[in-house]
């Protein structure tokens, strides 16, 4: 829209007349001139246009399509599993010059600097970080422009740069803890994202010593969005790191949260009540592992139907995966082979490192199928596209089963 059709379609907006939006320092005439884009106002016109419309002259000035900018950021609005990368590339990168940088059009180009991380696109990606923080910056914003530092880092989650994105956090966080007298929780989102990358880059005592000041700053804060997945996966930490006490200290604190704030999803997260949290595997299993896992599924069934849409899909597609690896576990590989949808394993956001990772344990029963029946090429097959898939995290230490299931195809 150009200047002139945003000033009067503002105008009209607030049913004013030109001559209410002149206020004696125009004629109605130039202002007419101005609206039909036959003439540009000087600076300090445009102030007091602007002034008197109730907006900045940076939104009178900036380029875009309003209109445009606010229908696809509804269209957008609700994705939960499945980052739409076929849509974005379809809707928003061929129309990129007409967004128009208000709040919607921020979440836009966030979107799209999502799908440059994914398809490795970095220069396009970081320059769309230095648009945003630039044009908050200019709006005034500056407490948005802080968090947008920790979403640069974040972002890189999607191209799997662990290392790059954790540095990046950290260069900025003088610069983002410095502003928590004005935004109480940049600190919780801080250390949060920093806890993630430690995970991922196989820094424990960082990923420990974050998650800790998630943990108490939940409580300074009060705000407890982070706090139930900080215990899950500090459960998890150690449990792979073999430290029974310390695991059992976070097993309680899980229990005691959902006692005070009961979740039927948060619930189900853990799938044997006996233990609460135990290593995702596909080897090695207890003799009642069957019954367990028979016994699990009618508990998320039971769960389905009273929870919301949203994480409805997701426990749709947790029951697809189960039947599968009770198939496996039952020696049913013939079963697992035919009904294998790879779909289910794909990643579609920027996961949690270590749930990405069980992501990928999970679908190992298809490769160890493969094998059962003796077609151990594919096998192969499937483990080198695990690895491809997981890049460095194939090395952590919570992709153990991962390298045990790959010494037994390859041996």
């Amino acid at each position: 829209m150009s200047l002139g059709n945003r000033i009067k379609a503002l105008r009209k907006q607030q049913k004013m007349t030109q001559s209410e939006l002149i206020d004696g320092y125009l004629t109605k005439g130039t202002l007419s001139l101005i609206e039909n884009d036959k003439t540009f106002p000087s600076i300090e016109t445009l102030q007091k246009i602007a002034n008197k419309l109730g907006v900045s002259v940076f939104y009178l000035t900036q380029e875009g399509d309003e209109a445009w900018t606010e229908e696809m950021a509804e269209h957008f609005k609700d994705y939960h599993l499945n980052f739409p990368f076929d849509e974005v590339k379809e809707k928003i990168l061929p129309n990129k010059d007409r967004i128009f940088t208000n709040d919607k059009g921020i979440y836009l180009l966030t979107m799209l600097r999502y799908y440059y991380r994914f398809n490795q696109q970095h220069d396009e990606a970081d320059a769309l970080h230095q648009t945003i923080y630039n044009r908050m910056i200019e709006n005034g914003l500056k407490h948005l422009a802080m968090r947008e530092l920790i979403d640069h880092a974040s972002s890189k989650l999607y191209s799997l740069e662990y290392n790059e994105a954790l540095k990046t956090l950290q260069q900025n966080k003088e610069q983002i803890l410095s502003f928590t007298q004005y935004d109480s929780k940049i600190k919780l989102s801080y250390y949060f994202i920093e806890s993630i990358l430690a995970s991922a880059v196989e820094d424990h005592p960082l990923f420990v010593e974050s998650s800790k000041k998630v943990e108490s700053l939940s409580f300074e804060t009060l705000q407890f969005q982070y706090y139930f997945d900080i215990l899950r996966f500090m459960v998890l930490y150690y449990t792979y790191v073999e430290k029974d006490i310390k695991k059992q200290e976070y097993v309680d604190k899980v229990k005691r949260f959902l006692e005070f704030s009961p979740d039927l999803t948060k619930e189900i997260e853990f799938r044997f009540d006996d233990i609460l949290y135990s290593k995702y595997a596909l080897i090695n299993q207890p003799e009642d592992i069957v019954e367990k896992l028979i016994s699990y599924k009618e508990k998320v069934m039971h769960t389905l139907n009273l929870v919301r849409t949203e994480k409805r899909e997701y426990m749709q597609i947790n029951l697809k995966s189960l039947d599968s690896e009770i198939a496996f576990l039952q020696g049913k590989y013939e079963f697992v082979i035919k009904n294998f949808d790879r779909s289910l394993y794909e990643f579609k956001l920027a996961s949690h490192p270590i749930d990405r990772i069980t992501l990928k344990v999970r679908s190992l029963v298809y490769a160890l199928s493969l094998y059962n029946v003796g077609r151990k090429e594919e096998a192969k097959q499937e483990i080198a596209m695990v690895e491809k898939d997981l890049g460095p995290l194939i090395n952590s230490i919570y992709a153990i089963e991962i390298r045990k299931i790959k010494e037994i195809i390859y041996n």
